[in-house]
């Protein structure tokens, strides 16, 4: 490894975190402890395989490594048992097991049910992904002394409330794997959201990282193989949604040269797969109706009565989501015309007043039903609202466009 920058270190430790501190947690059965000895087992890796070269397995050094150093912590503390029973229940839970099986017991217990979805998946980010206090602070736009305790926090919850590292029994399993692919999804939509830069690019990737892990230890779940596939379509397009300007880019006017077919293609594979199983879920839903939108060669072509169909089945299993049933309004109006859509939308104004994308939804149809004026009094709303730059200057560039006429 010799000549080696340190951007190739750390890229390498990233790689290899979330596999050994899963190792070291299952060893140890505690957060804190694995991650302070993975610390110096990775300071010790900076100065020693630069020197002598990288080993033939670098996660089994950096195990071993951080295992000598539990081993000296818990000799030192000698709290309630002997030195050698210390060091002797250590050596046997370092026995060899399953990588894959470590790293989903971390998983699921860094998402919880009993933590915030914010902790879950700052927890998520930091153990299984290996993102820095600093990365997730900027992700989050907080300051890092913040996320510092945050995270902190988050831990402490896990010790205090001895939450345990395990994959959880078989009755729990549902229950827990929602919680974990909610946080997954908003680690990645926190991504997406910040994607005209190259932070929010990077947070997306390693929210689809995560759901790549989650489908390979838990394969054949249409609900997982839908989340993935879901975030794969989102984030096939994200080199087309902001354009030099900026500004956001709707579907219908986004470069489809820039979109990554490659992504698509196994997107569209997992959607079929996930159909097969018969009983599909909501992420498995918002996939196939994405795919239905990025499909057709051309995107007059789409199917909107097949995407209305999609939508009322996640309505149903979303409990009547008015986020949802907006979005299915907009379909409608592909069918019946923007004042069938306006109509539904009217009954969502309560719920959604403070959510941007219905008033830019409502300008959006109030313009194509040539009601220019409530259309720039709803674009107005919108843009107020707006908590994106790339998604406000959008809504002030249509907001002028249609002052000009």
């Amino acid at each position: 490894m010799s000549g080696e920058s340190s951007e190739t270190l750390a890229d390498l430790f990233r790689r290899e975190h979330g596999a050994v501190l899963a190792s070291l947690v299952r060893i140890c059965g505690d957060l804190h402890a694995a991650e302070d000895a993975l610390q110096e087992a990775c300071a010790a890796a900076a100065i020693r395989w630069p020197r002598d070269g990288t080993p033939p397995n670098p996660g089994g050094w950096l195990v071993t490594t951080a295992r000598r150093k539990l081993v000296d912590d818990w000799r030192r503390t000698n709290v309630g048992k002997t030195k050698q029973e210390r060091a002797f229940e250590l050596d046997e839970a370092a026995a060899p097991g399953s990588v894959a099986e470590d790293r989903l017991s971390l998983l699921f217990a860094c998402c919880h049910p009993s933590l915030s979805l914010e902790s879950r998946v700052i927890l998520t980010l930091r153990t299984i992904c290996g993102l820095t206090t600093e990365e997730i602070a900027a992700a989050f736009l907080v300051p890092t002394a913040t996320m510092a305790q945050r995270i902190v926090r988050a831990k402490n919850k896990i010790k205090v409330a001895k939450l345990g590292f395990e994959v959880p029994e078989p009755e729990l399993w549902n229950e827990r794997l929602s919680s974990v692919m909610a946080a997954i999804y908003l680690a990645f939509n926190q991504g997406y959201e910040l994607s005209a830069d190259r932070r929010g690019i990077d947070l997306a990737e390693r929210g689809i990282e995560i759901a790549r892990l989650l489908d390979m230890l838990v394969p054949e779940e249409p609900e997982v193989e839908g989340l993935l596939a879901l975030m794969l379509l989102t984030h096939s397009r994200v080199l087309a949604r902001i354009d030099d300007e900026g500004m956001a880019v709707l579907l219908e006017d986004q470069d489809r040269s820039r979109w990554d077919t490659s992504l698509m293609e196994e997107a569209f594979q997992l959607i079929a797969a996930g159909a097969r199983h018969g009983s599909v879920g909501q992420y498995w839903l918002q996939a196939a109706i994405a795919a239905e939108h990025v499909r057709p060669t051309r995107l007059a072509d789409r199917n909107w009565e097949q995407i209305v169909a999609l939508y009322d089945k996640l309505l149903d299993q979303t409990r009547q989501s008015p986020v949802v049933a907006l979005n299915r309004a907009l379909a409608v109006a592909k069918l019946d015309g923007p004042q069938v859509a306006l109509a539904q939308l009217d009954a969502l104004a309560d719920r959604l007043d403070s959510y941007s994308s219905f008033h830019a939804a409502r300008a959006n149809l109030l313009d194509q039903a040539e009601q220019a004026a409530p259309a720039a009094r709803a674009y107005e709303r919108a843009i107020a609202r707006s908590e994106s730059d790339p998604q406000r200057l959008g809504l002030q560039r249509a907001l002028d466009k249609l002052k000009e006429l």
